[in-house]
């Protein structure tokens, strides 16, 4: 849904810390993922120095802004207690505002851009067929375009995770080789472009491999940093789900939606080309004619009769206004992307999560568009839910499924947005899998309640990254000053049995959901998320009726006990921000 093109920022690197994780979590396969993780470390420091010998040529010939881009392209920016999706970009190499020149491009800088470009996009052979360049292509090939940009032998380093027994590993030619002169810009940009055409090809061969060991969100996070370095590796386009056409990179549904003629608009979302002109002026199609803006909104002045906005995973009804209602559209399209990232192994199932890694193609379950109704008042929404028998006592959004058709109600132009993100993380569990109606009713309500919690600190980040956590949002800070200050904890072994009765009639209500969202960071973040696949199999037990009180236990392989010390040890971080600071219950 991103109009304009943004630079990737967000950097996505735990290598590291993922390394003591794998071998934590799976003892009879440590020295492969050892040996894997050790190879994926070893990879990531020879493309740094690449980098780093790329920027110190530059700035020799005295391209000081272009040294200075090449050094910070190899720093992270990944915060370890937030998880960030970039938006990616229609196009990237070719787009009008290219940060890596000055705006206007000679024919020769436009010709070493395009050339540059080709090794990650698709190119139609002799035959008419297509291929991918780094994907396809022979070890030779790949061999001698890695040794061209400076590189190494990283294509047998990344395919085996280590180097042959008895064979003396290549060192990285980054600072061997004698790089090209830079005498351009022109120069500098298509070996900077190199370099990371190559490592996007690397990145992504390695997350493919790590799915293939069970670990789902270190490859995702392999594939998004794969994208980082190229967003037009077809490949890893490809496992997102989206598809080359002349306006670029696009979604199902944004191709199709193309096919028929519409086009996006930031105001009014999709429309036919040829209605954006007068819809600009004020004109609103209706009915078979063109009416004013206000006539419009008097015919959709009720929520029966309130206007339809659609997007890839939305059905948004709404008697606000037009734009309000693509505003929101937009909101949730971002929210979906990184709950789609974070809790891949809750909707898909391994064979799935492999296939789709391992192909680039999966069969997922079909799934109707999530229905979301904005309502323009306070008054309208309670009237709705009273008269159909939703409403919920003092509630400003809830999400209410019934007969398996669920529906999200919300108050337009509400300031607050968490209620909405609570609300629909709620409604993207119910109805992307088959899940039991009577889930929560006996243990691990808390379960169903952390996830909604976490998705709650869901925000756009100065480099506009949309990304969830924050060790200091407002739940989570709650939860630090209940364990801190109150000493109110509500241990692991007990937790598991509240149910959603007790949950919703106890006096413990505030500490419950706090501590609840306290327990989802941990379980994301703690020790660079070694539970974090873990969160997303207990989810799928809990949702599925398939749960039982050790559900927990089983899926992080460890005691009640040890959870309890590793959460006190998470929560407690920085106690003395939050020294002073009591919540009256």
């Amino acid at each position: 849904m991103d109009s304009s093109p943004i630079r990737f920022q967000s950097i996505l690197c735990f290598f590291a810390v993922f390394l003591g994780i794998f071998i934590f979590f799976l003892p009879e396969k440590a020295v492969g993922n050892e040996k894997l993780m050790a190879g994926l470390t070893r990879y990531r420091e020879n493309y740094v120095k690449k980098l780093n010998a790329l920027a110190d040529e530059a700035e020799r010939n005295g391209f000081n802004e272009e040294a200075e881009i090449t050094r910070n392209w190899g720093k992270p920016t990944e915060r370890a207690d937030e998880i960030r999706v970039s938006p990616l970009p229609k196009e990237f190499w070719e787009r009008k505002e290219d940060s890596f020149s000055d705006g206007k491009k000679s024919s020769s800088e436009k010709k070493s851009s395009r050339a540059a470009a080709s090794s990650g996009q698709k190119k139609k052979s002799s035959g008419g067929k297509s291929s991918r360049v780094g994907e396809e292509s022979n070890l030779k090939k790949r061999k001698n375009d890695s040794e061209e940009a400076g590189g190494s032998d990283s294509a047998r380093t990344v395919r085996s995770g280590e180097t042959q027994s008895g064979q003396k590993k290549k060192e990285s030619s980054a600072g061997q080789k004698k790089l090209k002169a830079v005498t351009s810009k022109s120069d500098w940009e298509t070996q900077f472009r190199q370099l990371r055409m190559l490592a996007s090809n690397d990145y992504l061969r390695f997350a493919k491999r790590v799915v293939s060991n069970g670990h789902v969100s270190l490859g995702f996070s392999l594939l998004m940093q794969s994208l980082h370095e190229n967003p037009d590796n077809a490949g890893a386009r490809k496992i997102l789900g989206y598809q080359k056409t002349k306006f670029g990179w696009e979604t199902e549904f944004e191709a199709q939606k193309r096919k028929m003629g519409n086009v996006w608009h930031e105001e009014f979302g999709w429309l036919p080309k040829k209605y954006v002109k007068k819809y600009e002026e004020g004109l609103r199609f209706l009915n078979g004619q063109w009416v004013t803006a206000e006539q419009d909104s008097q015919f959709h002045s009720t929520i029966e009769n309130g206007w339809t906005i659609e997007t890839g995973h939305f059905q948004i009804v709404t008697d606000a206004s037009l734009e309000e209602g693509v505003r929101v559209g937009q909101e949730l399209e971002k929210l979906y992307r990184v709950w789609k990232q974070l809790f891949l192994n809750y909707y898909a199932t391994e064979s799935q999560i492999k296939a789709l890694f391992a192909k680039e193609t999966a069969k997922f379950m079909a799934i109707p568009k999530h229905r979301v109704c904005l309502f323009k008042s306070h008054e309208e929404y309670r009237d709705y839910l009273s008269k159909h028998n939703m409403l919920v006592p003092g509630s400003v959004g809830v999400y209410v499924s019934r007969n398996s058709q669920g529906v999200s109600c919300f108050v337009a132009g509400e300031e607050d947005m968490e209620t909405m993100f609570h609300e629909v993380t709620h409604q993207l569990f119910a109805e992307s899998c088959r899940t039991n109606p009577k889930n929560g009713n006996s243990q691990n309500y808390w379960v169903i309640e952390a996830a909604a919690t976490f998705m709650e600190s869901f925000h756009d980040t100065e480099e506009g990254a949309h990304a969830v956590g924050g060790f200091d949002h407002s739940r989570v800070r709650a939860a630090r000053i209940y364990f801190n200050n109150s000493k109110k904890f509500v241990p692991f072994e007990e937790f598991v049995r509240v149910n959603r009765s007790t949950w919703q009639n106890s006096p413990q209500t505030g500490l419950f959901y706090a501590q609840a969202c306290g327990m989802a960071h941990f379980l994301v973040f703690f020790d660079g998320g070694k539970y974090r696949d873990a969160f997303g199999r207990i989810l799928f037990d809990v949702y599925s009726g398939r749960d039982t009180l050790e559900t927990v236990a089983k899926h992080t392989g460890v005691s009640y006990e040890i959870l309890d010390r590793e959460y006190e040890e998470y929560i407690s971080r920085n106690a003395e921000e939050i020294a002073n600071f009591m919540i009256r219950d």
